[in-house]
């Protein structure tokens, strides 16, 4: 597929996600897919994937999603994307704070074959996210020297 196609793609991911569309989401990832994330996080196949977006809408409903950028090269597709929404369910099993967060700079990177998305990575300032929450600090990870 074309560059302009996989980023079609990508953006009705988004699109999908903010709808709450999980039928219509698993038109854009593939069965197998992986997906990474900080802290090494690593979500493996479509359902986890649908389940993790599903997960953070219900913790923060009415949630707004913006896609600031998106570039593609090739087979992969980048999106700085900007999320903002009132926590008001239990997310990460920490329950609701009530507060409003704004997740500034998450930004993805999806590799498509035959139109899907296979595989996936996403980084974001969780320290930030975190504190936005008012939720206790994860570890910071050592960098290897």
């Amino acid at each position: 597929m074309s560059v302009e196609a996989n980023k079609a793609v990508v953006l009705k991911g988004w699109e999908y996600t903010r709808l709450g569309d999980h039928a219509a989401l698993e038109s854009i990832y593939d069965d197998d897919v992986t997906c990474h994330g900080p802290g090494g996080e690593r979500l493996a196949g479509r359902d986890a994937v649908i389940a993790a977006r599903a997960s953070c809408l219900s913790a923060f409903p009415g949630l707004s999603i913006h896609v600031e950028d998106v570039f593609g090269e090739g087979d992969r597709v980048f999106c700085r994307v900007r999320l903002e929404g009132t926590n008001t369910r239990a997310f990460m099993a920490m329950p609701a704070t009530g507060n409003h967060v704004q997740l500034r700079w998450l930004m993805t990177v999806s590799r498509l074959e035959a139109g899907r998305v296979v595989e996936e990575w996403s980084v974001f300032d969780r320290m930030d996210f975190f504190a936005q929450l008012g939720a206790p600090q994860p570890e910071r990870e050592a960098v290897p020297h």
